[in-house]
């Protein structure tokens, strides 16, 4: 019967001695994954997440609470995840974010070797071997492993072993793996619920049984107790489902009394039902087959019927936990239907199917995730580190390992393992010693107070305000805050002359000024334009004309400045020279756009125009060049 017990088998370590080859799958998978993990982190493409953990785990390795200074609070009341500290003795070899990569990649790839073991007795060692590498291949974990680190790295591993041991009946370690799963994520409690419903499909009623009121009983301490207790709020904060009710029992009785809900939330916008696809197609739809699909029902009602948007799509690392339940499944459906072909023909079909999971699998994952492991590894600009990434490095070199640090994302898991991490935000400015961060081409942005360019700009300009650069390198600034006492100078950076720098500094104003009359004058003209068409074209050249004006004013004083400057300032002339432009351009296309015939062009050039200039913060690069080129009243000569 499709998802039923299967054979028993025999012990995990005989059946992998007789299996080397799936020892060499297993290795070359976590190998492969490792190291572009390895790579994507070396070239800054890691960011808070990872920053999170191994803050973490670097203070549990420390025999310490696992304090998260990002979040500022204990980590373990933000999610309940206990399981995270096996990892700690493994910071004892090598204190570094790597290390969780690494494991990360050894836990996923570990995974194949239950599925395997599942397969094998239903599709034979050939097929085992086809749909184990279609598992491998699968786009959720290509993705899931590239994404920094997350503790449902535990997840694929724990759930296969589940399935494993309750096909093999081997009950004492079953119970072993619900409980390491139960330490993986709160949430994975409800997976637990309906493994005891599965259980119970196969006639399983103790286990079952046990199963349900264990994994209630647990969400329910964990999301009313545990956290409540570890996290600064007193309360569990990712509760997203308010369509539904406000905790887990409200959610339940509006599903029971309202069924379809279900879909009419779980597929309710394109996004969604593209994901279920992606997720059930590498399978060939055979996992639907199974009674194994039950236990992809709470994977699945987590994501769909949430309000987070993140949780919809392809990307990041909500397709681990799923993956061994689609996979295990796929074979129990195939060995279901294979049960209506004739003897003759049951190992060629059978093959012939696996095989095409694994073309399938592959194809999937290398058209539809540019983000999986797979895809990135063909792509030969993924081995490049971005040019400043060395100056970057050498930046962080110079914070001292017990000093407080503000910094972009895709750097905070460089400087993680201290107490005292943050992003650059609001909440601490003026309050970290050190901040780090790039001003030429700043790297945007942040989940909490820095969720646009132009934020993170308006922070910058704050910080930058009250510290002391004491390095600078490709656009990298690297400031700290003066003692108590003593006045920000200008440090490594040399300052325009102090004539120079009124002059360009009363310039600036004059064009800031200007561009916001300009803007609220277009969108006058904008409404006018509704009215009367491309007759409206005049009022938009007149609008835009005085900042024509005060743009090429502007930008011939900063031109003339240049080839004075020396190091930092040069380059941040010329960035401020380039995003005036770039401003000045977007205006002039609104005029061209506004005498055009197309009506959809001027609403476009608008549209770029406003954003260029507050989401992407443009203004911000001559913002920050006066801040830092502007006298202070001292300076060290830049090396």
């Amino acid at each position: 019967m499709a998802g039923g017990l299967g054979p028993r088998g025999s012990r995990l370590g005989a059946a992998l001695l007789t299996e080397p080859l799936l020892l060499v799958l297993v290795g070359v998978t976590a190998l492969v994954e490792a190291i572009a993990s390895v790579i994507r982190h070396v070239n800054l493409g890691s960011g808070l997440d990872l920053s999170i953990f191994d803050q973490a785990v670097w203070h549990y390795s420390r025999l310490q609470a696992p304090y998260s200074s990002i979040h500022g609070e204990d980590l373990l009341g933000d999610h309940f995840h206990p399981l995270v500290a096996v990892l700690a003795p493994l910071y004892w070899i090598w204190s570094d974010p790597r290390m969780l990569l690494i494991a990360q990649a050894v836990l996923v790839a570990a995974s194949i070797i239950p599925v395997f073991l599942f397969a094998a007795p239903r599709l034979g060692r050939v097929g085992a071997y086809l749909l184990a590498g279609a598992y491998a291949l699968f786009w959720g974990l290509q993705v899931g492993v590239l994404y920094d680190f997350h503790e449902v790295a535990f997840a694929p591993l724990l759930i296969a072993l589940t399935i494993l041991f309750a096909d093999r009946r081997r009950w004492g370690w079953f119970w072993l793996s619900v409980v390491l799963l139960l330490g993986v994520k709160e949430d994975l409690s409800i997976y637990v619920v309906f493994l005891g419903l599965y259980l119970l499909t196969l006639r399983e009623a103790r286990h079952g049984v046990a199963l349900i009121i264990v994994g209630l009983v647990w969400y329910e301490l964990a999301t009313r107790v545990a956290i409540p207790h570890f996290s600064n709020t007193g309360a569990y904060n990712y509760w997203s489902y308010g369509a539904l009710g406000k905790n887990l029992p409200d959610a339940i009785w509006d599903l029971l009394s309202g069924p379809w809900r279900v879909v009419t939330v779980g597929l309710s916008n394109a996004e969604k039902r593209h994901t279920v696809l992606a997720l059930l197609a590498p399978f060939l739809f055979l996992s639907l087959r199974s009674r194994l699909i039950i236990l992809a029902v709470p994977l699945l009602a987590e994501r769909f019927l949430s309000s987070n948007a993140a949780m919809w799509g392809t990307h990041f690392h909500y397709s681990l936990a799923i993956a061994p339940v689609l996979a295990m499944g796929a074979a129990a459906g195939l060995s279901g239907l294979s049960a209506y072909v004739p003897d003759r023909r049951r190992t060629a079909i059978v093959i012939g199917a696996a095989c095409a999971m694994l073309v399938v699998s592959v194809a999937i994952t290398r058209i539809n995730s540019p983000d999986s492991v797979l895809s990135e590894m063909t792509t030969p600009a993924f081995y490049k580190a971005p040019s400043y990434a060395p100056a970057a490095y050498r930046a962080l070199d110079q914070v001292p390992a017990t000093a407080s640090l503000a910094t972009t994302d895709n750097l905070l898991p460089h400087a993680s393992e201290r107490n005292q991490l943050y992003e650059i935000n609001y909440q601490h400015v003026g309050t970290e010693q050190y901040l780090l961060a790039n001003v030429v081409h700043p790297t945007c942005c942040g989940v909490g107070g820095n969720g646009t360019y132009s934020v993170l700009g308006q922070v910058l300009d704050k910080d930058l305000t009250l510290m002391t650069p004491v390095y600078y390198g490709s656009g990298w600034i690297l400031a700290r805050l003066p003692p108590a006492g003593r006045a920000p100078t200008n440090g490594v950076i040399t300052p325009m002359p102090a004539a120079m720098a009124r002059k360009i500094d009363k310039l600036a104003t004059r064009w800031t000024v200007q561009l916001g009359t300009t803007l609220k004058g277009n969108y006058a003209c904008y409404e006018l334009w509704e009215k009367a068409g491309a007759r409206a074209a005049a009022c938009f050249a007149t609008a835009n004309t005085p900042f024509q004006r005060e743009q090429t004013v502007l930008a011939r004083a900063i031109h003339t400045a240049r080839p004075t400057l020396e190091g930092a300032c040069s380059q941040l002339a010329t960035a401020a020279l380039e995003t005036t432009h770039l401003l000045a351009l977007d205006l002039t296309a609104v005029a061209s756009a506004a005498a055009s015939s197309g009506r959809a062009a001027l609403p476009a050039a608008l549209a770029k125009a406003n954003t260029d200039d507050t989401n992407l913060d443009l203004t911000g690069q001559l913002e920050r060049f006066l801040i830092l080129c502007t006298p202070r009243g001292g300076h060290d000569h830049a090396s």
